[in-house]
């Protein structure tokens, strides 16, 4: 039987640096509830929502088998005809409880402040408009994989019959989350192999190997045409770039947002690369395999950037390369966590240093709302000019800039005016040069979205009632 000493291995000597990752849940759960708009109302988060209020199921994309841990509280909203604005705000805050409770499960469960640490940093150290980017499932797998290796850490579950089985589990549910997660996987487990010698056992080869089996099932039987898309969309800017990928235009606008938005990046990559040289120098017993340990981190960041910016070479939107871009705290954070961070915990003023830097991202965070708010603002506006409850503006004509992207905007405006109530349903279409419904613009019995002309019928009366006008153009 392991000691209590040993099960705790992984907390920090100051019990508030747990206790602020708690603060930071909780901090989020309120921004969650006073800016559900901002959050529901955008993209993905609208689309999947409206979906969910129709059919009053769960909204399940891509193979994504975790999309309805995120959606039990709007589902429950709507089973229990709850107004729609409440079924938004438990949208919204869902997320956060999601994630909160597997911080909790990390830090509680499995004694690990170090990964609780690394959770809190993914969510608030590169994030900006992200936070309003609600269902990326790369989020929720991240999560989980931090969960995964707490689990894998835990010296008391060691001996435990259901370690094995759990974990395999995880790794299922990681692995159809986002296929990306798999590279992720493949870091902290050599980071973990360097560090602990203790795990070099059968289990921990066969869990790799799951993984891989995973990784090639998915890959074979499970993917959908959005990640087909995906894969296609990177070949072809593979063979457009090959073998010059030092001119792919996105390495000098990651460059530029390292100045202003990513600025904590070049900071964590200095003081990770510093601390581990100076640990060799001085052959610090507490770091193993500095070097190599170096080496990961350094291979790690080069190689995700640039898988990252072949797939999306412009990096056109910040929120939807930011979803990846938050991913490099993870080769960053781990090692200071585990490696550097314990032997200074005990010092008052860490505890100040990271409360400041997360203070600073959570403000940063809140401020991000006005950018949605002026989006929905310019949306709303454009109905209102529009004399109508269905309006629809020509792609020309939009604020690029401001609205981002536009295929969603039928869905949040339809979700944006129902807040208060059916009666004062109305939506807004953004009609690119090449819609494919353009002799619907007449009719009075469909709802037109980005991708489909859906008869009013199938919309939920109870929430939505757009009525029999036509779509009328907006001047706006």
């Amino acid at each position: 039987m392991h000691s209590v000493s040993q099960s705790e291995i992984y907390r920090y000597q100051n019990p508030n640096i747990r206790r602020m990752g708690y603060l930071v849940w909780f901090v989020f759960g309120v921004i969650s509830i006073i800016f559900f708009k901002e959050r529901v109302a955008f993209m993905d988060g609208a689309f999947q929502l409206f979906n969910l209020i129709n059919t009053e199921e769960f909204s399940i994309h891509h193979y994504r088998l975790t999309n309805p841990l995120t959606q039990i509280f709007a589902w429950l909203g709507v089973k229990f005809g709850l107004p729609l604005k409440y079924v938004m705000i438990g949208y919204s805050f869902n997320f956060i409880i999601f994630h909160a409770f597997i911080f909790h499960l990390i830090v509680k469960w499995c004694k690990n402040d170090f990964l609780g640490l690394v959770q809190v940093g993914f969510f608030t150290l590169f994030v900006t408009q992200s936070f309003y980017f609600l269902p990326p499932e790369y989020y929720q797998g991240m999560s989980i994989l931090l969960l995964w290796t707490a689990i894998l850490l835990q010296p008391s579950f060691h001996n435990s019959w259901w370690r094995l089985p759990l974990l395999s589990t995880l790794l299922i549910l990681i692995i159809f989350d986002h296929a990306l997660l798999s590279i992720f996987f493949l870091f902290i487990w050599t980071f973990l192999w360097l560090h602990e010698k203790q795990l070099r056992n059968p289990q921990f080869y066969i869990l790799l190997g799951f993984m891989i089996l995973v990784y090639i099932l998915h890959d074979i039987y499970f993917t959908s045409w959005y990640d087909e898309a995906r894969k296609g969309h990177f070949w072809r800017h593979w063979n457009q770039y090959y073998p010059h990928f030092e001119n792919i235009p996105g390495h000098k606008v990651f460059l530029r947002r390292c100045l202003d938005t990513y600025y904590l990046f070049p900071i964590l990559l200095l003081t990770t690369v510093i601390s581990y040289i100076r640990a060799y120098l001085i052959k610090h017993k507490k770091v193993k395999s500095p070097i190599l340990k170096l080496i990961l981190v350094l291979g790690f960041c080069f190689f995700y950037l640039l898988i990252n910016h072949i797939n999306d070479p412009k990096t056109q939107h910040l929120f939807y390369m930011q979803v990846n871009y938050i991913g490099l705290t993870i080769p960053l954070l781990i090692p200071l966590c585990f490696d550097f961070l314990p032997q200074m915990d005990s010092k008052k003023y860490i505890i100040y240093v990271i409360g400041i830097i997360i203070l600073i991202r959570v403000i940063t965070i809140i401020q991000t709302s006005d950018v949605l708010k002026e989006r929905h603002k310019w949306m709303l506006s454009a109905i209102e000019d529009s004399g109508s409850k269905k309006a629809y503006v020509t792609g020309n004509d939009t604020p690029k800039d401001l609205l981002i992207q536009t295929w969603s905007v039928p869905e949040e405006t339809l979700l944006l005016t129902s807040i208060n109530g059916a009666e004062n349903s109305s939506s807004l279409l953004i009609k690119l040069s090449n819609y494919k419904y353009n002799l619907s613009l007449d009719s009075t019995h469909v709802f037109l979205r980005s991708h489909s002309a859906q008869p009013i019928e199938e919309l939920n009366a109870g929430y939505f009632n757009l009525g029999d006008s036509i779509y009328y153009k907006s001047e706006k």
